[in-house]
């Protein structure tokens, strides 16, 4: 797997990016590192996860964005996208 770089936009807090990608980098189930694109004091986070849904035994391929706020260096506001309806097939 590829290491990833720190986003030359993500300004804010290179901490903050770092946990960010700690946390997606290191649970199985995200196959290869997000994407980052930032503008200001916003950056979304965009990535994919896979895995299998325990009760039916099916697969499923999860396309995500997180829309992160970083203000004085600290994540102050997380909203998440994902995609419900592939985790629904799944189920």
């Amino acid at each position: 797997m590829a290491k990833p770089r720190h986003h030359p936009h993500f300004r804010q807090s290179r901490t903050a990016q770092s946990l960010i990608l700690c946390v997606f980098m290191n649970n199985a189930g995200y196959p290869g590192p997000p994407e980052f694109v930032a503008q200001g004091d916003r950056v979304l986070v965009i990535g994919v996860a896979t895995g299998k849904i325990k009760a039916t035994n099916k697969a499923f391929k999860d396309e995500w964005v997180f829309d992160i706020t970083v203000r004085d260096g600290k994540l102050t506001r997380i909203q998440e996208y994902i995609d419900t309806q592939a985790l629904a097939r799944a189920s």
